[in-house]
């Protein structure tokens, strides 16, 4: 695992020197990851997260700018940007890394539930990327990055709400990127099985089931939130400048494996 918390929360010389990032979902899991390691490589970071108790202690770590609030309410989404790009002083880079997963059969899957995985898993980061879009075009070397999931690519049982949800992430990324271009990169990421508290949450009733998803991977083990930070930040940086519209896996082989 890496270790990112004694770099200092400004290295003028890292990978993302000086750029100014937003990263929903910055309280935990992988949206913490990266803005940690976004941090040791130099960026100003703005964080958003709904938990503003852990969202207070990453920000202190990393040195950022921090608003909580829900990302499926659009008065949050205009006021972060408004508050990060003035205290920033414009925007280089949006991740959107805030979600939810809830599983349930098809026939289970209440209209309230559908709504609110929809208006977090793919509202929310749509809406934020239409209200940052212009201090992202403003910038000219932009980038943004969606964080969707291997369920948009290749969904499993219990997941239509979430899988329609990443799905339509991924869909929305490849019209950003067309729309937005040349001035501003847009790329999804799609994890897949990731050991946070979200996925192991999904193991709770029946440990076992752990041992059947691994066994899909060719790696033979579930992926870090590290790991998931390092692909965001090849996107988010110069290194990927000729890549936009991409859909980037991060799954351990599990796709084709």
């Amino acid at each position: 695992m890496l270790d990112l918390t004694n770099r200092g929360r400004m290295n003028m010389a890292g990978r993302l020197a000086g750029r100014r990032i937003i990263v929903t979902g910055a309280a935990s899991g992988m949206g913490r990851a990266i803005a940690r390691l976004f941090a040791a490589e130099g960026a100003k970071l703005a964080l958003m997260d709904i938990a503003p108790e852990p969202l207070a202690v990453i920000a202190a770590e990393t040195g950022a700018e921090h608003l909580a609030g829900d990302v499926a309410d659009l008065a949050y989404l205009d006021d972060c940007v408004s508050t990060f790009a003035k205290a920033l002083g414009g925007l280089d880079g949006l991740v959107n890394a805030a979600g939810i997963l809830r599983t349930a059969p098809i026939e289970e899957t209440s209209p309230e539930m559908w709504d609110r995985i929809q208006a977090v898993n793919l509202f929310g980061p749509a809406q934020l990327c239409r209200i940052a879009l212009p201090h992202l075009r403003a910038s000219g070397k932009a980038a943004i990055v969606n964080i969707a999931s291997l369920g948009g690519i290749r969904p499993n049982l219990t997941m239509s709400a979430y899988a329609a949800s990443k799905g339509g992430l991924i869909a929305f990324t490849k019209v950003l990127a067309a729309e937005a271009a040349p001035d501003v990169r847009a790329n999804a990421l799609c994890p897949g099985f990731i050991a946070s508290p979200m996925t192991d949450a999904l193991y709770v009733e029946d440990p076992s089931r752990r041992d059947v998803t691994l066994a899909r991977l060719a790696m033979n083990r579930a992926g870090t939130v590290e790991e998931i930070a390092q692909s965001a930040l090849f996107l988010v940086s110069h290194e990927s400048s000729f890549t936009t519209g991409a859909v980037l896996t991060s799954d351990g082989g599990s796709s084709w494996h």
